[in-house]
């Protein structure tokens, strides 16, 4: 019998991207399939620091890391225009907490456990302020990027960066590893979406017991973060 089709669902966001390699498909190829956003680079290796701490990617004594972030920005910027091109919306994904290796060099204590592997812990002023120093400056220096995807459930190194979970054991104390993560959820809301305007997408990618997944109302915590009258 006749089986009615809705072949435009009503999505406002269709994303498409290959998580192993964020140049795929191009932008015109992710159009004719019928999507309207893809991805750019993880906008964690987009910010040079320069303007909270220049220490962070010395010229003179980091001149390789900073070599590759600026390949990865020239490599944004020709991504964002080939997408705004065809008036394709765009997301960098990242990672969080992720950080420049050097910055447990830098502020020690300030932005990890202390332990012989380190943790950057969400609940440290001095990672908020590294994490909101680098969202202003991609925001600043790539405005045509209209959101950022923030992954909590895994973290891979990439190039000078480093980084893990926010519900990580050795971040956690004595809570409920969980409230890390509902913590970087609450923050990036308001760094993305309140003090920029830009989409945040929230994705709690997770196996363990402290995570997004592990019972039916932490997904209703997260929820419960979004603002009164804003899009879910």
């Amino acid at each position: 019998y006749p089986i009615p089709l809705n072949r435009t669902p009503a999505i406002s966001l269709r994303l498409v991207s290959d998580p192993l390699d964020p140049t795929y498909p191009e932008p015109a190829q992710a159009l004719a399939w019928g999507f309207n956003a893809v991805m750019t680079e993880p906008w964690p290796a987009l910010a040079l620091y320069d303007a909270y701490d220049p220490a962070v990617y010395d010229p003179n004594t980091r001149p390789e890391e900073r070599a590759w972030v600026e390949a990865r920005r020239r490599n944004a910027k020709e991504q964002v225009a080939r997408a705004k091109a065809l008036h394709l919306k765009v997301i960098a994904p990242g990672d969080v907490v992720s950080l420049p290796s050097q910055v447990v060099a830098l502020y020690g204590g300030e932005v990890s456990d202390g332990v012989d592997s380190p943790k950057y812990c969400i609940d440290r002023p001095r990672v908020q302020a590294l994490l909101s120093a680098a969202l202003d400056e991609v925001f600043r220096d790539f405005p045509e990027i209209d959101g950022v995807m923030v992954r909590t459930g895994e973290n891979y190194a990439l190039g000078p960066l480093s980084g893990n979970p926010p519900q990580d054991p050795q971040c956690a104390g004595s809570r409920d590893p969980f409230d890390n993560v509902v913590s970087t959820a609450r923050f990036m809301e308001q760094q993305v979406s309140g003090k920029h305007g830009r989409m945040l997408i929230l994705r709690a990618w997770d196996l363990g017991s402290g995570g997004g997944h592990a019972g039916a109302e932490r997904p209703a915590r997260l929820a419960g973060l979004v603002p009164a009258g804003a899009a879910p």
